[in-house]
């Protein structure tokens, strides 16, 4: 995008992107839970714990945006961003104003993650975004256009036409990060030319996947400035390590029975697993009972994919996912807990299994991020 103060026109081969990458990779925690009530608590928590980021999620019913300024006025030094709130749901130039105005209440440490959501969702609300990945990219370049506009804004794109000549953001403070969602290859290419970094979904992860598809994309699509890569883990900790790994394998479940997602096993010893998952999910119907169908998730793949145990057991797998990660461009790594149907005290649980793992971090990497919060 060119853009100067009277905004922009997009034009995404000549994208780039600001990034001022951490030099370590960081710990971050993605609380994917339903509950409210807890946030604060949970977050006021992570903090002292050395998190470096609370990430926020949305579905219909929950909103990222809210949740995070929610969190960000109960604490002071732990970042903060959205992971992710849906685009389709909110034009750009509003998603700017939403962005400016959490970063404003914040001091400065919140991040917007912004992604398309997943299929079925749109449909159910009837939320249309045709061309999601080139459309993305736009909406992205829009974003940062309006948080940087100081001049009044002109936006001239393929699905986006905006004037608005009485728009600053771009007067008030620094702009928020903005950070798109993505697996698809085409997608993440898109976003590259315009996101400040990227957040790959849990299945990136898969391996030769991540090699093969998602980095090589990547380096293709961004432009002369690399986009910061963040990468969601599944993430459960529990002192009977039964349940902790049958609460991972619930949630890897849920998504490798999305056939969306069917290509990313093609050709891969795991192709039958996922075959069988996605069969035994179509036979449930409507409301599949995703405790017995995670059952079909082969050990190996519950390692590869997801960290699982006791806390010393997720240590250890920490500390070997931060060797496999370290040098394939990747700055942060967010535990997601799964927080499937989990009761106020089993999300009690998971949380502050993923807090010990916090406060005695993976020791084989100097200088984390998750020790110094910074």
């Amino acid at each position: 995008m060119k853009a100067n103060d009277a905004g922009g026109v997009f034009v995404p081969e000549e994208e780039s992107m600001a990034n001022d990458q951490p030099s370590a990779l960081r710990h971050s925690v993605v609380l994917a839970v339903d509950p409210f009530d807890v946030l604060t608590r949970v977050a006021q928590d992570l903090e002292r714990r050395g998190a470096y980021r609370v990430w926020t999620t949305e579905l219909p019913g929950r909103d990222a945006v809210l949740r995070a300024m929610h969190i960000g006025a109960a604490t002071s030094t732990v970042r903060l961003g959205t992971g992710i709130a849906y685009a389709p749901t909110r034009h750009p130039v509003l998603a700017a104003s939403s962005a400016h105005e959490a970063n404003l209440a914040t001091g400065g440490r919140f991040a917007l993650g912004i992604g398309t959501g997943a299929t079925p969702i749109r449909q159910a609300i009837g939320a249309e975004f045709d061309h999601p990945g080139v459309r993305l990219a736009e909406y992205v370049a829009l974003v940062k256009a309006a948080l940087t506009a100081r001049d009044g804004l002109e936006f001239t794109g393929r699905f986006y036409n905006v004037s608005l000549p009485e728009l600053r953001l771009g007067m008030i403070g620094e702009p928020p990060k903005v950070i798109a969602s993505g697996l698809n290859p085409a997608a993440l290419k898109a976003v590259a030319r315009t996101a400040d970094g990227i957040a790959l979904h849990p299945l990136a992860l898969l391996q030769p996947y991540l090699d093969d598809v998602v980095l090589p994309a990547v380096a293709a699509g961004k432009g002369p400035n690399t986009p910061e890569l963040l990468v969601w883990c599944v993430t459960s900790v529990d002192h009977d390590r039964a349940a902790a790994r049958k609460r991972a394998r619930v949630r890897l479940a849920l998504y490798l029975a999305n056939p969306g997602f069917a290509r990313l096993l093609v050709g891969h010893r795991w192709e039958s697993a996922g075959e069988r998952i996605r069969a035994a999910a179509a036979a449930a119907g409507p409301r599949p009972d995703w405790s017995d169908i995670s059952g079909l998730v082969p050990d190996g793949l519950l390692d590869e994919l997801a960290l699982s145990g006791s806390p010393d057991e997720v240590r250890d797998q920490l500390t070997a996912m931060h060797s496999r990660l370290a040098d394939r461009g990747i700055t942060e790594i967010a535990l997601q807990v799964p927080g499937m149907a989990a009761s106020p005290a089993e999300l009690d649980d998971q949380l502050g299994g993923i807090g010990d793992v916090l406060t005695k971090p993976a020791s084989a990497v100097p200088g984390d991020g998750a020790r110094s919060g910074g």
